[in-house]
């Protein structure tokens, strides 16, 4: 329970690796920091676990063989069980720009690695935060009346402006790219935003 009366949720992170080592040191790590771990060592396994159970948050490797993570990101994303499940990647290359802007609609941040401890504390922290404005976001334009239709967009549209946000960060040469998408993201967000406007005023006549 927390100080203030709350009910304090601890969030569960499944961390998928085909390094042993690395699973190990990351779900220490976040162990420590009061987070519920689940870890699976490949791309079978993280299917495996997701059947049993839905974490908050998944870090995900994507050079694993024999299925990458780019391949579990598309199966996390088809299944509308985890199809809003966000999802952290994590590698030991920099990411092309075919694969960036393909992908940016569907992850939620990109870690390079080596990463330090403290790196990675705070973007799991941060991603946290973020998917917190996120759903208070998508709450308002359900109690607008949106379609479901309509949530899911302004979901993935939301998604898309906070990891290309935070890409440009670590991707210089991709800024001018990812701003275009993150400029009409906004663009058809504010569009949802006014139609949602549009349907109350409407319905209170």
């Amino acid at each position: 329970m927390a100080e203030n009366g709350e009910e304090f949720c601890v969030k569960t992170i499944l961390l998928v690796d085909d390094n042993t080592d690395l699973l190990s040191l990351f779900s220490t790590v976040l162990t420590h920091k009061g987070y519920n771990v689940l870890t699976a060592d490949g791309g079978a396994q993280c299917t495996s676990v997701l059947l049993k159970q839905i974490p908050d948050l998944v870090l995900l490797d994507i050079m694993m063989e024999p299925v990458d993570g780019w391949e579990v990101l598309s199966s996390i994303r088809e299944n509308p069980a985890t199809h809003r499940l966000p999802v952290i990647m994590v590698t030991g290359k920099q990411p092309t720009r075919e694969e960036i802007l393909h992908h940016l609609a569907e992850i939620d941040g990109y870690i390079v690695k080596p990463i330090t401890i403290a790196e990675l504390v705070h973007l799991v922290s941060t991603c946290f935060q973020r998917q917190k404005r996120i759903g208070a976001l998508v709450e308002e334009v359900q109690t607008a009346g949106a379609s479901q239709t309509m949530v899911e967009e302004h979901c993935q549209l939301c998604r898309l402006v906070a990891a290309g946000s935070a890409l440009t960060r670590i991707i210089p040469e991709l800024t001018m790219d990812i701003d275009d998408l993150i400029k009409n993201a906004r663009k058809q967000i504010d569009k949802i935003h006014h139609e949602c406007l549009i349907q109350v005023s409407g319905d209170s006549v």
